[in-house]
């Protein structure tokens, strides 16, 4: 004999669980576009014969850090890094120590 079990949601349950589905298919395809991005960014750099390779990372990295040089505010940066808030960017930016950036990218120019 089967056995019929009725579950009752509420419309709060719903919607939470219906956010969750989006982030996670959110969260598939903006993998699924980092990794893409990263592969077409190994063939740049294979083709341009670098001798390190290019990463989504490195691109958002010196994008920042060439942002940064130029004056453009934090709150700027993060927006264009598409940061939830400024927490964010100071502790992005916080790992690019720009002055030793610049004196390790002069060795390449």
């Amino acid at each position: 004999m089967m056995k019929i079990t009725t579950i009752l949601i509420n419309d709060d349950d719903m919607f939470l669980q219906k956010e969750r589905i989006i982030s996670s298919q959110s969260q598939h395809f903006s993998h699924k576009v980092r990794s893409n991005m990263n592969e077409s960014l190994l063939e740049i750099s294979n083709n341009l014969g670098l001798s390190f390779l290019i990463k989504l990372k490195t691109a958002r990295d010196c994008y920042a850090t060439t942002l940064r040089r130029a004056g453009v505010s934090k709150d700027n940066i993060g927006e264009m890094l598409g940061h939830s808030n400024s927490v964010v960017t100071e502790h992005y930016l916080a790992s690019l120590d720009i002055e030793k950036t610049h004196e390790i990218n002069q060795h390449i120019f």
